[in-house]
């Protein structure tokens, strides 16, 4: 199992728009069928923050009204510290995809109603242009293991933190800076 506790360093890609209201991290409390369900997502990866920036800043501007302003992506750099995380419900699903990752992902992606109530969850992120599909198709077993992962998981593993704990972010969550970045 990889040790993600380890990384002090952590990233976030979002909007420049939430620049100055953006200095506390707020958990959202509406279920959503994201990988790990609700929560705030980070990547050690700066590289993967900066792509996911890009991406939700590219969609923002294209559907944006007129009278709205321009986006421009921000990555926002965090140092968490870990010493006390025993003292918090934690899912480390490491490095590599697994059976049990995979019926993770389809409580929260396809089910959206995961029994998941860890204060942490740590694995790869879940993605492709047939993500859903695949993920039916395992929870079937019409595919292999072998088959969804090849599948789903991107070409170089990336993985994410779910933080789904406020006493958590309040505690052992800074901002160490937010940088605006070119398109």
């Amino acid at each position: 199992m990889y040790n993600f506790s380890k990384n002090k360093i952590w990233y976030h890609g979002t909007l420049s728009l939430f620049k100055h209201s953006f200095n506390t991290i707020k958990i959202p409390t509406k279920s959503r069928p994201l990988d790990f369900g609700s929560g705030f997502y980070l990547t050690e990866n700066k590289q993967q923050a900066i792509r996911w920036a890009k991406r939700i800043t590219r969609q923002y501007n294209k559907v944006r009204k007129i009278n709205k302003p321009q986006a421009f992506p921000m990555l926002i750099t965090f140092t968490i510290d870990f010493k006390n995380i025993n003292d918090f419900k934690t899912n480390d699903f490491g490095n590599r995809m697994s059976s049990s990752l995979l019926n993770f992902l389809i409580d929260n992606r396809l089910a959206n109603s995961a029994n998941n109530d860890f204060d942490l969850v740590y694995g790869l992120v879940a993605d492709g242009v047939h993500l859903l599909d695949t993920l039916r198709a395992y929870q079937l077993k019409i595919i292999s293991l072998d088959m969804a992962k090849k599948t789903i998981v991107y070409k170089y593993a990336q993985t994410q933190l779910c933080i789904r704990n406020s006493k958590f972010t309040k505690e052992y969550v800074s901002i160490l800076g937010k940088d605006i970045l070119t398109l």
